[in-house]
Order: C-alpha cells, then sequence, then structure tokens
C-alpha cells in the first residue's frame, strides 16, 4: 500500500486542478476560517463531529497566544519547543 500511496501523492502536480477539487471538495469544510466554522457548526448539530485542519501559513492574529490558554491550564503558554526539550526522552 506505501508504494500505491507515493504513486499518487507523486502524481497529484500532475492533476488538473479542477479534478483534485471534486474530488476533495467532500472533506473540505470550506477556504475561509469563517465558512469552515459555520459547516462544523451545521454538522455538530446534525450529531456529527468534525474537527478542522488549517492548511496553509496562519495570520500573524492566528499566531498570537490566547489569553485563554493561561486561564485554561493555569500557567503562562510555553512554547512547543520548551515541551519538545523537556519530553525528549520519551520519545527516545
Amino acid at each position: 500500500m506505501r508504494v500505491l500511496d507515493r504513486v499518487i501523492a507523486n502524481s497529484l502536480p500532475f492533476v488538473p486542478k479542477p479534478i483534485v477539487r471534486k474530488v476533495a471538495n467532500r472533506y473540505i469544510a470550506g477556504e475561509t476560517l469563517d465558512e469552515a466554522m459555520r459547516v462544523t457548526a451545521a454538522l455538530n448539530q446534525n450529531g456529527v463531529r468534525a474537527t478542522l485542519d488549517i492548511l496553509g501559513d496562519p495570520s500573524p492574529g492566528l499566531r498570537r497566544v490566547s489569553p485563554d490558554v493561561e486561564r485554561i491550564l493555569g500557567r503562562p503558554p510555553r512554547a512547543y519547543a520548551e515541551w519538545a526539550a523537556r519530553n525528549a526522552s520519551a520519545f527516545r
């Protein structure tokens, strides 16, 4: 299966974008965050659980840490690099 996955992934750049969009559209909730949030809310109202992945580079506003992090965790936010350094031994 890995070979087939690689063949498909490597051939995608040569497939016309309208075809890729037609196949992928079923799995894409929207092109903007607002659109994706509306679709996800509608799915949730119908009993469907959904998660969102934002592809591409986030805007500067989305890069900032929400003040809710400290409120929820009860501690200041930490950088991923700090977490990775503290937990590296668990992955060796």
